[in-house]
């Protein structure tokens, strides 16, 4: 908590399927007055709201294009 009221979040989730990895990273901030009594925010009140995804594994290495078909896409791109 900063001193003027401001709440820092930090929230991690990690997926983890067979060969696979999913990490989701959530920060922000949010006011001490935005937060309702069961302890939850809305998402509209976070401010500088960040989300990062990263993945790893077999399924996500299949989707990614050979370094071919990225040059020819760069070569001509129309």
């Amino acid at each position: 908590m900063k001193p003027n009221g401001t709440i820092l979040l930090e929230a991690r989730k990690v997926i983890q399927n067979q060969d696979d990895y999913s990490e989701y990273t959530l920060t922000g901030e949010v006011r001490s007055s935005d937060i309702n009594p069961d302890n939850t925010a809305s998402s509209e009140n976070i401010a500088n709201l960040q989300i990062v995804k990263k993945q790893q594994g077999r399924v996500y290495a299949s989707t990614k294009r050979n370094w071919g078909v990225r040059l020819l896409d760069f070569l001509s791109p129309f």
